[in-house]
């Protein structure tokens, strides 16, 4: 039992120096602020619920904001747009914005619906703003589309679904850079 509880001990102590040398991919960091424009124009709300559990096992790693259907969604930052579905895919319309501060951020449940219904049949003239697509450049506060409930959030409250992403691809919580971002518009 000795060389067991010993052997036990060595690799507790191994995995505890790899967690500190290399980290764990994916593991988020909720301490970093990223400087970024509000996403959303218009009087919002939105609470800390990063890595709160989801259906399937798995854990929420963006903050939801609350708003109004149609409502502008802001580029956080300058960059390109790196994806933008023409079809909807199950969990919603969304953009992918490579940052060129290194970043990625992700807004999805962009609109999906005709202005005024919720008939998920508007066509990608209401997801998008004009001019949005794939590959084109964008300016931080630009707007880019609109605030909805596509996809797998249909049967909730209209709002969108921001993830940050690391340049190594790790989520980090938002809500810290995003109570930034709403602090600097409640200043100007």
């Amino acid at each position: 039992m000795g060389e067991i509880g010993t052997m036990i001990g060595t690799m507790k102590h191994l995995v505890v120096v790899a967690f500190l040398v290399f980290g764990i991919p994916g593991l988020a960091r909720a301490e970093e602020i990223v400087d970024i424009a509000f996403p959303v124009e218009g009087d919002v709300t939105f609470t800390d619920t990063f890595d709160a559990p989801r259906s399937g096992g798995r854990l929420h790693q963006a903050t939801d904001i609350m708003g109004e259907k149609m409502m502008p969604l802001l580029a956080a930052v300058d960059g390109v747009i790196l994806f933008a579905p023409t079809e909807e895919p199950s969990y919603g319309y969304m953009i992918m914005l490579g940052g060129d501060d290194g970043y990625q951020y992700n807004y999805v449940h962009i609109n999906n619906d005709t202005p005024g219904t919720d008939d998920g049949i508007g066509g990608t003239e209401y997801v998008y703003a004009p001019g949005i697509a794939k590959g084109v450049r964008v300016e931080r506060g630009q707007h880019i589309a609109y605030l909805g409930d596509s996809g797998n959030a249909e049967w909730t409250a209209d709002h969108l679904h921001f993830e940050i992403l690391d340049p190594n691809e790790n989520p980090i919580n938002p809500y810290a850079s995003l109570l930034a971002a709403q602090q600097r518009l409640l200043n100007a």
